[in-house]
């Protein structure tokens, strides 16, 4: 298999290569021009850990993949089936169990090993230094995979928006090779940094934690592919018959893996984009405009405040071609903005619906579905389950799966509002309160978060961030 840069299919890749070379010369995402069908109905009743397996063995054949590795990666899982599914009135799928309590550490927990592999293979001699951005849970996750790997790793994480155990989960940990930086910015802005480190790396110096990394992404399509098995084992679907997927959506990389399992020949209806107020991807999937030119809006889903959605030229290039991809991400980078054609637009419709939840609905959603269906869920599955709701108004006979992103123990002080509780002064007794109030455990993750030092203090702004070295 081959990948190539989304902007230009001259330059070309081996995935493995990628692992370790994450971006392309020119700016450009590595990404395949056309996919494997997989035999995905003899998955649906395999173990989540053999469905990567299948699917790591598919896409990275030259690193020798083995089972051990996979199950070593998920022993800190607190849930044996790594990612259950729970069945309300939509399918609810927890991808949160990990030792970061968000969906990141599916990936995140595989990810260094695979990348340790890809640099023994390449016989390079320079240990690549990881970079990564974060709008809140992709660093925690990125840390607890790489702290005690061979590579060094640094996180961008804004200053302001995200919740005081997102950031705790950062700045506590304590690793050689580990360094944490705060950026007077927001998540686009600490991506800009990492984007313009890796376009004045020479060397290759840089790798990636985040999802321009196509190791980022592959990992995730295995939960598309349990969670179908598991609809069929609850008779919410026939074997062969689609799922539509709601999905929490920032820098569109969950959404982008469930498009790919598609791809791969998974039945899917739709994958349903579920926007906070930053609405960016909605307006994209129902417009086809794409404008990043807007006031950034901190909101209480803090891991969906962006505005410049990296994945989002990967679909492109497969929808068009790295010429159309090209074009509109230099009218990005200079006018801020792009419009696609009518007919792309179309294609693109057939599998993607979009919605806008506000706030106020998003906080409705979290006391509704806790006092109807005895499920606590955080914001940003809140979104996307308000955003199944619509949906279903289109089409009232479909089965959804909502993609529960993150434990609702990380945003406490956010569901007990929601929940009509007295507000909490911080997260941590927020944290104790919600526990107590619904007699859910607070994950081990977060139990001892409190009592840890932060050590990494340093507030950089973003021209700092730029001259590191």
């Amino acid at each position: 298999m081959k990948l190539y840069s989304t902007r230009n299919t001259n330059l070309e890749q081996t995935p493995w290569q990628a692992l370790i070379q994450p971006m392309a010369p020119d700016g450009g995402l590595w990404m395949f021009n056309e996919f494997p069908l997989v035999p995905w109905e003899t998955w649906i009743n395999l173990p989540f850990e053999v469905i990567v397996y299948e699917i790591l063995s598919i896409v990275f054949p030259e690193l020798d993949i083995d089972k051990d590795f996979i199950h070593k990666a998920y022993a800190q899982f607190e849930q044996p089936e790594i990612v259950p599914s729970i069945f309300r009135k939509h399918q609810i799928v927890e991808l949160y169990h990990g030792p970061s309590a968000a969906f990141k550490d599916i990936a995140l927990s595989v990810l260094p090993e695979l990348s340790h592999r890809a640099f023994i293979k390449s016989g390079t001699r320079v240990v690549p230094h990881i970079l990564t951005a974060t709008s809140g849970d992709t660093g925690s996750a990125a840390l607890m995979g790489f702290k005690d790997s061979v590579f060094p790793i640094t996180v961008f994480y804004p200053q302001v928006g995200i919740s005081s155990i997102q950031r705790r989960q950062m700045t506590t940990i304590d690793a050689k090779g580990v360094k944490v930086y705060g950026i007077e910015g927001n998540f686009d802005d600490a991506q800009a940094v990492v984007k313009h480190l890796f376009r004045n790396d020479k060397n290759h110096h840089y790798g990636s934690a985040n999802s321009i990394n196509i190791g980022r992404l592959i990992p995730q399509l295995a939960y598309y592919f349990k969670a179908y098995g598991d609809a069929i084992k609850h008779h919410r679907i026939q074997k062969g018959e689609a799922l539509s997927f709601s999905i929490p959506s920032g820098n569109f990389g969950n959404a982008f893996a469930g498009y790919c399992a598609y791809r791969m020949g998974l039945p899917i209806k739709h994958l349903i984009i579920a926007s906070n107020a930053n609405d960016v991807l909605t307006e994209f999937f129902t417009q086809g405009r794409y404008n990043r030119r807007r006031e950034f809006l901190h909101t209480q889903s803090p891991s969906m405040d962006i505005l410049v959605s990296s994945n989002l030229e990967r679909l492109l290039f497969l929808e068009a071609d790295d010429k159309h991809v090209s074009k509109y991400m230099h009218e990005l980078d200079h006018e801020g903005a792009y419009l696609i054609d009518p007919d792309l637009l179309n294609r693109i419709q057939s599998r993607f619906k979009a919605y806008r939840i506000d706030e106020a609905l998003t906080s409705q959603t979290i006391q509704t579905v806790y006092d109807e269906e005895q499920v606590l869920l955080d914001p940003h599955t809140a979104v996307a389950w308000a955003a199944a709701e619509r949906y279903q108004i289109e089409y009232p006979n479909q089965a959804i799966a909502v993609l529960a992103t993150a434990s609702a123990y990380k945003f406490p002080r956010s569901v007990l509002n929601a929940l009509k509780a007295l507000p909490s002064e911080d997260d941590f007794t927020a944290m104790v309160e919600l526990s107590k109030l619904t007699g859910i455990p607070i994950p081990r993750a977060l139990r001892s978060l409190e009592d840890l030092p932060e050590i990494h203090t340093q507030i950089l702004s973003i021209a700092q961030a730029k001259e590191l070295k």
